[in-house]
């Protein structure tokens, strides 16, 4: 299994791209992407990655995951750069 979605987040209109190739663009229309979620265990190595493909993208959003040890849920904090 590659992925799995807690069922009470079905209302999320997500993609995921999964794929070996690293060197893989991929282009999408101006405004279909507003948002990018790190897994909470995510290097920040890979996040800065990241960080550099899509700069001069307008209006992209990034996000750590974060575990809540209270709640053993999860929470979306919001990325500075």
């Amino acid at each position: 299994m590659l992925t799995t979605k807690y069922s009470e987040w079905r209302h999320e209109r997500e993609f995921r791209i999964i794929h070996e190739n690293r060197l893989q663009k991929y282009y999408w229309q101006e405004g279909a992407l507003t948002g990018l979620y790190f897994g909470a265990s995510a290097s920040k190595d890979d996040i800065q990655k990241v960080i550099e493909a899509v700069e001069g993208v307008s209006d992209i959003a990034l996000y750590q995951m974060h575990s809540l040890e209270s709640t053993f849920g999860l929470e979306a904090q919001k990325l500075r750069f």
